[in-house]
């Protein structure tokens, strides 16, 4: 049975809320310029098969490739392959981020043992390594291997425990490593915040409704 209107409107505008929330959440805690004063990151909320149901406000860089990096990273990883405390970490502009700077995150929302949507964010960070501070050159660069570190999805968090091999490889190709290790924690706040705001949605309203 399909909600009615008012439900709708009420779980629509929630789902834009807690996208928002989240960004707040990183805005806040983030390091460095370009996050906390520039604004250089988005945030998304997701259905269990990866459509978008709402986005924060924040750097319209962003807004046209969330879409495809979460629907590429949900083929990439369907279903049982994700697990609850599950993070995603990756740049590769193939699959929906704009250039190697931007990282995305994306974390699975498990409610009773099963996937009901996903919480995303990205962000873009100081400095990945390169021939330029910024890791931005435009002139001497004509191969992506040469741009920075690239990233193909992997886990930083598996099952709620930090994956500190990927962690400290991504730190150790920065110019500006606590920078990056700042902002790195402040998107994994965010998308803390958004699961645990999605699950309380489903408590609320119950997962056939969301």
């Amino acid at each position: 049975m399909r909600p009615d209107p008012v439900t709708n409107a009420v779980l629509w505008h929630a789902f834009v809320a807690l996208a928002e929330e989240s960004g707040v959440v990183i805005e806040r805690t983030a390091h460095s310029q370009v996050i906390r004063e520039a604004g250089d990151f988005s945030t998304g909320v997701f259905d269990g098969q990866g459509r978008m149901l709402g986005q924060g406000a924040h750097s319209v860089g962003h807004l046209g490739s969330m879409n495809r990096a979460v629907a590429a990273l949900v083929r990439q990883y369907p279903g049982p392959a994700l697990r609850d405390g599950d993070v995603i970490v990756f740049n590769d502009p193939a699959l929906g981020a704009g250039h190697l700077p931007d990282i995305y995150l994306l974390a699975p929302v498990y409610v009773d043992g099963e996937i009901v949507g996903y919480v995303a964010n990205t962000a873009h960070h100081s400095d990945v390594g390169g021939p330029v501070p910024g890791s931005q050159a435009i002139t001497g660069v004509s191969q992506l291997v040469q741009e920075g570190l690239f990233i193909p999805p992997v886990r930083i968090r598996a099952r709620g425990h930090l994956a500190d091999d990927v962690w400290d490889l991504i730190i150790a190709n920065s110019r500006t490593p606590s920078a990056v290790s700042g902002d790195l924690q402040a998107q994994i706040a965010g998308i803390d915040n958004g699961l645990r705001r999605y699950a309380e949605l489903v408590s609320r309203y119950g997962t056939e409704t969301v």
